[in-house]
């Protein structure tokens, strides 16, 4: 397993909220070893170094509903069964069962099993299929679905995870260990809808790769737990929300730099984290481009 980056031998503070991943399935392929070592090792091990400051420290952990797999289309609640696929699934359920073993009365661990992510940054990711879908539309007028459409995923803007994770840290606990689901019913779709929808609010054509390989994710989730706990408005990004907000973000940039900035994103260390991650050997100066 590669060496640990984290240096940490002691850490003192009220909440650790643990965000550091090799963070989809295509860099797990490629980064098998680093996948396990940020993903489960080292958030276990972090968590840890927290509870032997003796006193009580809440570790929240993002976490994914990818966990769940393949399990058909019958929304799966916390205590269901996983079946992860890949080893970024593989490795969130490992750091989940990890933390279990460790919370108790000093440690209180929440899990937040996070929906698929989009949304605006100034780092942001067009590895990510909400993401791409927007972007392709408006610099291309087409969206691409590299699949035959019919996976199903749940959806939650980064601000709502946001959210989220700041109300983790004052929120009523039952227990020592929790696991929630986060996302909504209404932010859920398959690829081929979410294409279909997105299509309309932008006025792009759709194409589908149906000679791909079928790609076996496809799992719906229900969020009631989550829902049930939060108690303010949830969620306040949807899939209009979201897609104003990228088309807003994304023209600013389209504007400044021109529609064929994007060209073969897909294959830029700018924007694909994978893609930088292969070259970053080889020209360790190579940067995500920042908007």
């Amino acid at each position: 397993m590669p060496k640990s980056t984290f240096d940490f031998k002691s850490i003192d503070t009220d909440f650790c909220i643990y965000l550091a991943a090799v963070s989809n399935d295509p860099m797990g392929v490629k980064f098998s070893e680093h996948t396990y070592l940020v993903n489960e090792y080292e958030a276990i091990r972090i968590a840890k170094l927290c509870k032997s400051s003796k006193k009580e420290v809440r570790f929240i952990f993002a976490s994914s509903c990818s966990v769940y797999g393949s399990l058909g289309d019958n929304a799966k609640v916390e205590t269901d069964k996983v079946q992860p696929i890949t080893d970024y699934a593989k490795s969130k359920i490992n750091a989940e069962l990890g933390l279990e073993k460790i919370a108790g009365d000093n440690l209180k661990v929440i899990c937040l099993r996070f929906a698929t992510a989009c949304g605006a940054s100034r780092s942001t990711r067009l590895d990510l299929v909400l993401n791409d879908f927007v972007i392709t539309a408006l610099t291309t007028g087409k969206i691409e679905i590299l699949s035959n459409g019919m996976p199903w995923r749940p959806f939650i803007n980064i601000k709502d995870m946001a959210v989220s994770m700041k109300y983790c840290l004052n929120a009523p606990l039952e227990k020592p260990y929790q696991v929630y689901n986060v996302g909504s019913k209404d932010f859920t779709f398959r690829i081929k809808e979410l294409a279909e929808c997105i299509s309309k609010l932008i006025n792009a054509k759709i194409s589908i790769a149906d000679k791909n390989p079928k790609d076996s994710r496809s799992y719906t989730v229900d969020f009631t737990r989550f829902e049930t706990w939060f108690e303010d408005k949830w969620p306040l990004y949807l899939l209009e929300d979201t897609v104003e907000e990228l088309t807003n973000f994304y023209s600013k940039t389209i504007k400044k730099y021109g529609k064929n900035h994007f060209n073969d994103f897909r294959n830029s260390s700018q924007y694909i984290r994978l893609k930088m991650l292969q070259e970053k050997n080889s020209n360790p100066n190579i940067k995500l481009f920042v908007f």
